[in-house]
């Protein structure tokens, strides 16, 4: 399987995601107004592709990300 990566997250894929969580609080605390819930998902969708980038990092679908950075 040529495509296989590794399922665990690297180092690389941790300090990204603490940095992006730092710089967009809201997916931390859930805080937002009730009109404005969808505003994370776009987020949570460009950390999903920025983590996925990572070479020989984790690749995981967006709740899988959601889990690690919880």
């Amino acid at each position: 399987m040529a495509n296989s990566r590794s399922k665990r997250t690297n180092k690389d894929q941790m300090e990204m995601i603490i940095n992006f969580l730092g710089e967009n609080r809201v997916l931390v605390t859930q805080k937002m107004h009730p009109l404005n819930t969808g505003d994370c998902e776009p987020l949570w969708d460009e950390l999903t592709e920025k983590l996925n980038s990572v070479e020989n990092g984790a690749r995981k679908d967006k709740k899988q990300w959601k889990t690690v950075s919880t």
